[in-house]
């Protein structure tokens, strides 16, 4: 699934697209259930308060 990820994110990129941003990471022992909750914690809580 990660190969997967990474291909998708190269393909993309590939296009140009103006305003894409995109930052791929793989984060070890951590599995769809488990990586939601500390993804919004680590990666989008810090972008909300700053609203």
């Amino acid at each position: 699934m990660v190969t997967k990820m990474f291909n998708f994110e190269k393909r993309l990129l590939s296009r140009n697209y103006k305003d894409l941003n995109i930052k791929s990471i793989v984060i070890p022992d951590k599995g769809h259930q488990t990586i939601y909750p500390n993804f919004i914690k680590r990666y989008v809580g810090d972008r909300l308060t700053l609203l």
